[in-house]
């Protein structure tokens, strides 16, 4: 559920948060693909088909404009703080 809102956030750069990376998502092949920068995560985004699917694994750290930082453990956790964002 949240890959879709997450490709989203990303492509459109609605977030009021970026990515600490690295990062790590889990793709339907059962493989852990680590993420380490923005360019790498586009890259992987971009290669993703409608059939594919992947979930982050978490957890993941966001880091706000203040420069503040975040952790999110969960889906509904990183959900709440993409909501915040508005």
């Amino acid at each position: 559920m949240f890959g879709i809102l997450f490709k989203s956030a990303i492509l459109f750069r609605k977030a009021c948060f970026e990515i600490v990376f690295p990062s790590s998502f889990v793709v339907n092949d059962g493989n852990l693909e680590t993420i380490n920068d923005y360019d790498y995560l586009w890259d992987f985004l971009s290669g993703l088909t409608e059939d594919d699917t992947f979930v982050v694994s978490y957890p993941i750290t966001v880091e706000f404009e203040d420069g503040t930082q975040q952790t999110a453990n969960s889906d509904e956790e990183l959900d709440a703080i993409y909501e915040s964002c508005e």
